[in-house]
C-alpha cells in the first residue's frame, strides 16, 4: 500500500523512529466527525489484511497517536486517512492495537517488523446469542395460508432483505398498502387492527420506546429513581436508566403485552443511549447488555425483534436480532454499518425522511434495503417505496420461521 501517506506516532516514554515496510499491519481509518447532530470522539476503522480481506466498522483504539495528516480524503460523512508506522530502522519495534465494538474487545493485534499477521480472526459477540435447536423452515414469499401469523406457535419471524413494509406510527392505520409487514404503534392501535392486518396476510411490528413517555398507560411504572433528562425534541419523553432491574421489569412486561395483543415481534426504539446525555454515565457496553437482554427476552416470547439505529454496535449486535431499522441512513452516510444484517440474510428496513426516489432509491436498492421516503411524522402516505424503483418491482421476499 505504497499510497498510505498519514503516519502514527507510538507513544513510548523516549520514542525511537524505525521504518517499517508498507506491508506491516496496513489499516485504513475513518474518523467520523458528526452523525444525526451529535459530535463522537471515537475512531471508526477497517482493518485490511495482507490478502485485502477486512472487517468493517468497528471501533479502533491503539497505543499509537496520529503524527501528521498528509492525505485526507472525504468517505461517508467523514475522513479517511490512510497510514502506516514509521520507526527508526536501526532497531526492532512492536505496537499493540484493539479492535472492539464499545469496550468490548472482539481481537488484539500486535504489530512489529518481523511479524505480520497473516489472516483477521473472526470476531465474536461478547455473549453467545442463541442457536436453533431445530431446522429453521424457510418460506417463500407468502406460501403459508394468508390469515393469522406466518410462523407457527413456538417460532418467530425472520425476514430476508427486500422485504416489503409499511411504517405507521400516527393516525389512523391504513391497512390497504401491499406490504409483507407492517410496523405500527403498539399502545395506539386495538388488537381488532392487528387481526385484520393478520388476515390481509400481513405481519405485525408493534412499535414502543425503551424510554419513558409521560402519556403511555405504564407510565407510573417508571419510578423517579430511574429517570434521567429529557430526550431533545421529544416534549414528555424521557431517558431512563437502562441498567436497572425497574426499567428490565417494564421492558418485558411491554414484551407480554405484545404477545397478548398478537404482535409478530417489536420495535424496541431509543436503543443506543449511551451516545447521548442521558443524566446516567452508560457505557457502550451497558447499551450492548440492554439491547441483547431485550433481544434474548423477545425471543423466549416468540417475538420477532429488530435492531433500531444503533449502527456503532451493529456487528455485536447482529447475531442477536433478526432485522435492523434504520432512519436516515442515506441522508447520513451511515448505510454500510448495517450490511451485516444482509451478509447474513436478514432484512434491513430503512426510512428517509428527505429526498426523492429517483435519486435516493437506485443506491438503497443496490444495497439490498427495504428503503421508503416518508414524511417525519410517519403518517400513512409513502412518498416513494424504493423496490418501485427496482427492476423487478417489489417482488415477495422469504422469511425463516426460527425457533429456539
Amino acid at each position: 500500500m505504497a499510497n498510505f501517506k498519514v503516519f502514527l506516532f507510538l507513544l513510548l516514554a523516549l520514542p525511537v523512529f524505525i521504518s517499517a515496510d508498507d506491508s506491516v499491519c496496513p489499516l485504513t481509518m475513518s474518523q467520523k466527525l458528526l452523525s444525526r447532530g451529535r459530535r463522537y470522539n471515537t475512531y471508526l476503522a477497517t482493518i485490511l489484511n495482507p490478502s485485502s480481506s477486512k472487517v468493517s466498522n468497528v471501533i479502533f483504539s491503539t497505543s499509537t497517536t496520529l503524527k501528521s495528516i498528509d492525505d485526507v480524503e472525504s468517505l461517508d460523512g467523514g475522513y479517511q486517512m490512510d497510514g502506516q508506522t514509521t520507526l527508526n530502522a536501526a532497531e526492532t519495534f512492536a505496537f499493540t492495537y484493539q479492535v472492539s465494538i464499545g469496550q468490548t474487545v472482539l481481537w488484539t493485534f500486535t504489530c512489529s517488523n518481523s511479524v505480520n499477521p497473516t489472516s483477521i480472526p473472526t470476531a465474536s459477540p461478547p455473549t453467545s446469542a442463541p442457536k436453533a435447536t431445530t431446522a429453521p423452515q424457510v418460506i417463500v414469499g407468502d406460501a403459508l395460508a394468508t390469515g393469522g401469523k406466518k410462523c407457527p406457535a413456538g417460532t418467530w419471524w425472520r425476514p430476508s432483505p427486500a422485504t416489503t413494509w409499511q411504517w405507521q406510527l400516527s393516525g389512523t392505520v391504513d391497512t390497504s398498502i401491499d406490504v409483507q409487514m407492517y410496523d405500527i404503534d403498539m399502545f395506539d392501535n386495538s388488537k381488532s387492527v392487528i387481526d385484520k392486518l393478520h388476515a390481509d396476510g400481513r405481519v405485525v411490528i408493534c412499535y414502543f420506546s425503551t424510554q419513558y413517555e409521560d402519556w403511555r398507560p405504564d407510565a407510573s411504572s417508571w419510578t423517579a429513581s430511574v429517570l434521567g433528562k429529557n430526550l431533545d425534541d421529544w416534549a414528555g419523553e424521557k431517558y431512563v436508566d437502562i441498567r436497572s432491574s425497574v426499567v428490565r421489569s417494564i421492558i418485558t412486561s411491554r414484551l407480554d403485552y405484545a404477545v397478548n395483543k398478537g404482535c409478530d415481534g417489536v420495535e424496541p426504539d431509543n436503543v443506543d443511549g449511551y451516545q447521548a446525555d442521558t443524566g446516567f454515565p452508560l457505557t457502550a457496553a451497558d447499551q450492548l447488555n440492554f439491547n441483547q437482554f431485550i433481544a434474548l427476552e423477545a425471543h423466549k416470547r416468540g417475538l420477532s425483534v429488530g435492531l433500531k439505529n444503533d449502527g456503532d454496535q451493529s456487528l455485536a449486535l447482529q447475531p442477536f436480532f433478526d432485522w435492523a431499522l434504520n432512519e436516515q441512513c442515506a441522508q447520513y452516510k451511515e448505510c454500510n454499518a448495517f450490511n451485516t444484517f444482509i451478509s447474513n440474510s436478514k432484512a434491513v428496513f430503512n426510512c428517509e425522511y428527505s429526498g426523492k426516489g429517483a435519486t435516493t432509491c437506485p443506491t438503497q436498492n443496490a444495497l439490498s434495503f427495504s428503503s421508503l421516503i416518508k414524511s417525519l411524522d410517519l403518517t400513512a402516505s409513502i412518498n416513494a417505496q424504493c423496490c418501485t424503483f427496482a427492476a423487478g418491482g417489489c417482488a415477495r421476499a422469504s422469511y425463516t420461521c426460527i425457533s429456539s
